[in-house]
């Protein structure tokens, strides 16, 4: 990890554009005890105030290890834009306001890194929005399909797909989270080879327990590899969200940048990390990356997701009521 200033100083880099802070002990204390609610009322409320109408029919019923959005199928729109730095593809999420992961959505982005590998990319930066890098599933489109167990599996199928594709991305690929990235958004950057995270109140983690679900082993597994298992085993329990400098002391987040100056600094700094990686003997670089990051794609094999076994779970009445109950918290 960085050390000293550099964890917080914008690093800027160049690139070309292509068309396709620390809590204080009691703080952190007071951060055990928050519920998802808090966490998404405080995520609409850093927005600007024109896009928080919008926002609340996202946010306000957003849950576990998904995130809510009104479901547009069918519009057409640009979900995942490509922008060129050099030898490095950036991928930006742009599913307005809050980067929901419908089932459109992840296949744009799976679709999206293969054409970046296609094009020569020898880097890939998976960037989000500002504010929120990516809040997860898409809940109301989950709850829409009821008992439909064919249409669930198709849904979560599309989303651990996504996270397949850049766990066993042949090339070096950086998170850059310049906001929040509870749950589903977590788990991409758990697949990335460095994160790297705006400094301040961002929240990250893993809070599927808030709402009566189960994080499948491989998921779990993810977590435990950057954080060690005490901490992994604390954090996946409790369903705690924390935030950007308590997940930089865990490894959860490898660097902390301040965007106040400079909203780009966090994708500026992730171009950088890979320029510097890719200026090593290539061969030997990504050789070695595929030993170091075997155990990563091995956790996500389907054995140790059990999706049949988490629909099961998703559709017990104990789960259903949890969401629920949630959505009408939050829609109060």
């Amino acid at each position: 990890m960085a050390t000293g200033d550099r964890r917080t100083q914008p690093l800027v880099t160049r690139g070309t554009h292509c068309a396709v802070a620390v809590d204080d002990a009691s703080a952190q204390a007071r951060a055990s005890s928050r519920t998802v609610g808090d966490f998404m009322r405080e995520m609409i409320a850093s927005m600007p105030v024109a896009n928080r109408v919008s926002a609340r029919t996202d946010v306000r019923r957003s849950c576990g290890i998904i995130a809510l959005s009104k479901h547009i199928e069918g519009t057409r729109m640009t979900l995942v834009e490509s922008h060129a730095h050099g030898a490095v593809i950036e991928l930006r999420l742009a599913r307005a306001p809050v980067n929901a992961l419908s089932p459109a959505m992840c296949d744009a982005i799976r679709r999206g890194l293969e054409d970046a590998i296609a094009a020569g990319a020898q880097g890939v930066v998976l960037a989000g929005g500002p504010k929120v890098f990516c809040a997860g599933l898409d809940v109301p489109h989950l709850l829409a399909l009821g008992h439909d167990r064919a249409a669930l599996l198709h849904a979560w199928t599309a989303f651990f797909e996504a996270a397949r594709a850049f766990a066993a991305c042949p090339v070096p690929v950086v998170a850059a989270m310049a906001g929040h990235a509870p749950a589903g958004g977590c788990v991409l950057a758990l697949c990335c080879d460095y994160r790297v995270m705006a400094s301040g109140a961002y929240r990250i983690g893993l809070n599927e327990t808030q709402v009566g679900l189960v994080a499948p082993e491989g998921i779990q597994r993810l977590l435990r590899r950057v954080v060690g298992s005490h901490r992994a085993e604390r954090l996946l329990v409790s369903g705690e969200l924390i935030d950007a400098a308590t997940a930089l002391g865990f490894g959860l987040v490898d660097e902390l940048i301040d965007v106040s100056v400079e909203p780009a600094a966090v994708t500026q700094r992730a171009v950088a990390w890979l320029d510097a990686l890719l200026r090593l003997p290539r061969e030997a670089m990504l050789q070695t990356r595929a030993i170091a990051r075997a155990d990563l794609v091995e956790a996500l094999e389907p054995r140790h997701i059990e999706l049949d076994r988490f629909i099961d779970a998703w559709q017990s009445p104990g789960t259903q009521a949890a969401l629920h109950a949630l959505v009408a918290r939050l829609g109060k």
